[in-house]
């Protein structure tokens, strides 16, 4: 079976990738953003823009896709070649797009179920049950909608076994996001629990991400002992081994890979209660509860409504943040001070990656049993 994929890709994807491949012949794929040439051609790229500008569903047509026996569309694509195909969504919104004037449209809801439940789809996977719920709930009226939908984690190595966990005398709390992500993955909240942390507990911190100068001072008026790390080469080498605690207050994730990451390492998580949050945690951690979760997510406030990055809507999100400072710090000195209970967290983030939803054995029996049941 020959199976294409898009070619460039977020690493989030490597472990599907690399199991794919072992059952399939599987396209050559660039995990480090890089396009191949052919995405960069003119007509490509006019192609490209027409189908981003246009208030219609995530789309894609896999010109290079003509040999091949099926598509395997991750990112939420849902590809235009008259082919069998397997799509991978992250979240209902990003299938959508942030078109919020006609996103919960009848219109909407036409087009996209037409494209979607072609007759050539086997199998919408979803990153989360968070997102399953989702698609169930946009596309209820699809008759036998669940045998299409299955969730399917993305999957990740065991870098606890690669990498050297350092020994720290002194506890060393950890936070990271991407670049100019700080505002909306929690950054805020961060730095500010840890300068109220400060005055109870003996720690360091590290952090991994561009920290506007005015959180830099903040932290040294309380006397935080912190290190910044704004690029590195290889995170788990410079940032995951060298930490114990990893904080994550995101309320932007669908998912939160840097999460899987520290969960990779045996690493204890504290986050908050937002979409898929606990679903990622599971057991390796705590996970405070946030006012707005239900509003948001079990009364798909964001589908229904505009994008949650329009200024009234990520108001009413942030504002959330104010009763969770208490609750953060308290699960950080339960992790800190209770030391059964954060060997208990670290063993259960190993097994998960190891033999649980997030491992390559789990993954590998899902696309092994989803490619055997393809019929042409």
């Amino acid at each position: 079976m020959k199976v294409y994929v898009k070619p460039f890709l977020h690493p989030i994807f490597k472990g599907t990738y690399e199991i794919l491949s072992k059952f399939a012949d599987v396209n050559e794929i660039n995990f480090d953003f890089s396009r191949p040439k052919v995405y960069e051609s003119s007509l490509r790229k006019l192609y490209r823009a027409i189908l981003q500008r246009t208030p219609i569903p995530k789309l894609d047509y896999y010109f290079e896709a003509k040999y091949y026996d099926l598509i395997y569309s991750p990112q939420s694509i849902i590809p235009l070649n008259r082919k069998k195909f397997i799509i991978e969504i992250e979240s209902l919104e990003m299938l959508l797009r942030k078109v919020p004037s006609i996103r919960h449209t009848k219109p909407m809801k036409h087009i996209t179920k037409k494209l979607l439940f072609r007759s050539d789809l086997i199998k919408i996977l979803t990153y989360t049950n968070a997102t399953k719920e989702s698609i169930l709930w946009y596309f209820k009226d699809i008759k036998n909608i669940e045998q299409f939908v299955e969730t399917s984690y993305p999957v990740i190595p065991e870098n606890y076994k690669k990498y050297k966990k350092e020994r720290n005398e002194t506890p060393v709390i950890g936070y990271a996001c991407s670049k100019g992500m700080f505002y909306y993955k929690g950054g805020k909240i961060v730095i500010d629990t840890i300068c109220r942390l400060n005055r109870y507990e003996d720690f360091k911190f590290l952090i991994k991400a561009d920290v506007p100068k005015v959180f830099i001072k903040k932290m040294e008026k309380y006397g935080v002992n912190f290190k910044v790390i704004p690029r590195v080469n290889d995170m788990f080498k410079e940032f995951y081994s060298k930490i114990d605690l990893f904080l994550y207050p995101s309320i932007m994730d669908t998912f939160g890979y840097v999460m899987l990451e520290a969960k990779s390492m045996g690493i204890p998580i504290v986050a908050c209660d937002y979409f898929s949050t606990k679903e990622v945690v599971r057991n390796g951690g705590m996970v405070v509860p946030f006012k707005y979760r239900d509003l948001v997510f079990d009364d798909h406030y964001i589908v229904k409504n505009p994008p949650m990055f329009k200024k009234d809507v990520l108001k009413k999100l942030i504002l959330g943040y104010e009763e969770l400072y208490t609750d953060f710090i308290n699960a950080i000195r339960k992790l800190l001070n209770d030391s059964n209970f954060y060997e208990e967290c670290s063993k259960n983030n190993k097994k998960d990656v190891s033999q649980g939803v997030f491992s390559y054995k789990h993954k590998e029996k899902q696309i092994k049993n989803l490619l055997e049941g393809i019929t042409f």
